[in-house]
C-alpha cells in the first residue's frame, strides 16, 4: 500500500485520480494565489476583508 502512495503522488494520480488528487491538491494552489493578493489590498485598505476571511 506504501509502494502506491508515492507512485500515485506525481502527475500520474492528477491523471488517474482525479476524484481525489484534485480535491485536496486543486484546492489550496487555486486559493493561494488569489488569496494572498487579495488578503494584501483588503488588509491595506481595510481589515473588514481579512477579518471576514
Amino acid at each position: 500500500m506504501p509502494e502506491t502512495k508515492p507512485a500515485p503522488l506525481p502527475p500520474v494520480t492528477e491523471d488517474a485520480g482525479l476524484p481525489t488528487p484534485p480535491s485536496p491538491g486543486r484546492l489550496p494552489p487555486p486559493n493561494l494565489p488569489p488569496s494572498p493578493s487579495t488578503d494584501d489590498g483588503a488588509s491595506d485598505a481595510g481589515t473588514d476583508g481579512a477579518d471576514t476571511e
